[in-house]
């Protein structure tokens, strides 16, 4: 992969942990608006946040 593909990954990969952030918030001050949506998994959503979160984070640090 070059450094545009590269480039374009991170960004991907920060919007997921955008996302996953901002549905923990939504959770945590108003659960019962994701509790309308039973169809959807959200706690997967959420803990993918945490593994692109470590994925990255060790990349980062070529481990």
């Amino acid at each position: 992969m070059d450094d545009h593909g590269i480039t374009i990954l991170d960004s991907i990969a920060m919007r997921l942990q955008v996302v996953g952030e901002l549905l923990k918030k939504i959770d945590k001050e108003n659960s019962a608006f994701l509790k309308k949506y039973k169809e959807i998994n959200w706690e997967n959503i959420m803990r993918l946040r945490d593994i692109v979160f470590i994925i990255r984070v060790l990349v980062k640090h070529g481990t």
